[in-house]
């Protein structure tokens, strides 16, 4: 894999990221109330900031050696 690939190739990635951030900051402004699997409600942005904490985690754990 040349350099020009690995840069499309991460351009592309970041735009993925991108556009899944601006889908969350859409959740968050909502601030509607769902019914979880353990039968409590809790509002959307604090299950997504959940999620996006949680993802993180997994990425920087992925990406030590």
């Amino acid at each position: 894999m040349n350099k020009d690939d690995m840069v499309e190739e991460k351009i592309k990635l970041l735009e993925e990221q991108v556009a899944s951030l601006a889908h969350r900051v859409k959740i968050l402004e909502s601030h509607d109330r769902v019914l979880c699997g353990n039968g409590k409600t809790e509002y959307v942005y604090t299950i997504v900031e959940n999620y996006a904490l949680e993802q993180a985690k997994k990425e920087r754990a992925d990406a030590r050696p």
